[in-house]
């Protein structure tokens, strides 16, 4: 038998197994393998095993250019005792409870294994998140406390500057004083007190020079 007649043979027997599962077994989905898929837990598990076999060999023949299948009669033999077991199987939901268990535990395996993947997202997602508000928030907390920093700078700037105004506008030599420290305002004001000092004991030795003129 030629390559091309076992590919032939292949692609019969496979749509013949197909058939009968979507007319007898209602078998749902796309494809053999997505067909055995939902009714596996009607059969028993040899059967399943060799509908896998079957399925497995079209899709090689169909998707690989250069497929070439080792012991086609082996193939043959089960393709053929498979459509009869089929056709003469009486549709039973407790023949294969075992398999039925097997799919449950699989699909409960993949859902548990979603589920944790998503668990494990959120929780990043969630980390991420607080970081980043964090760090908003002691960004608004270092700039709050910087403006206030700022403004007592600024207000005390603005109280030493009305001081030196204060204490100096009215007296015969108008001093202005700016930003200058607590310290040296006292050390300018002995000084103006100093120069009062010494022009009062001028005015003092004028006066008794002109007395003793006299």
């Amino acid at each position: 038998m030629t390559n091309e007649e076992e590919l032939a043979k292949i692609i019969y027997f496979s749509r013949e197994i197909e058939t009968i599962l979507k007319d007898k077994f209602k078998a749902e989905g796309k494809g053999l393998h997505t067909y055995i898929d939902s009714i596996e837990n009607k059969i028993e598990i040899q059967l399943v095993k060799d509908l896998r076999y079957i399925a497995t060999i079209r899709n090689k023949s169909m998707h690989e250019s250069s497929f070439k299948i080792n012991n086609f009669s082996r193939y043959k033999r089960v393709a053929e005792q498979s459509i009869y077991r089929l056709n003469n199987l009486t549709i039973n939901k407790k023949v294969n409870q075992s398999a039925y268990r097997r799919r449950n535990n699989r699909d409960n395996r993949s859902k548990s294994r979603n589920l944790l993947k998503n668990i494990v997202l959120l929780t990043l997602i969630t980390i991420m998140l607080f970081i980043y508000v964090s760090n908003n928030n002691i960004k608004s907390t270092f700039n709050n406390k910087f403006s206030e920093v700022k403004e007592y700078i600024n207000d005390s700037m603005e109280s030493k500057e009305k001081l030196s105004y204060t204490k100096y506008q009215n007296t015969d030599n108008i001093i202005e004083i700016k930003n200058v420290e607590i310290k040296e305002l006292i050390k300018i004001e002995k000084e103006i007190e100093l120069d009062k000092l010494e022009s009062q004991n001028k005015t003092e030795k004028r006066n008794i020079l002109i007395i003793t003129d006299k």
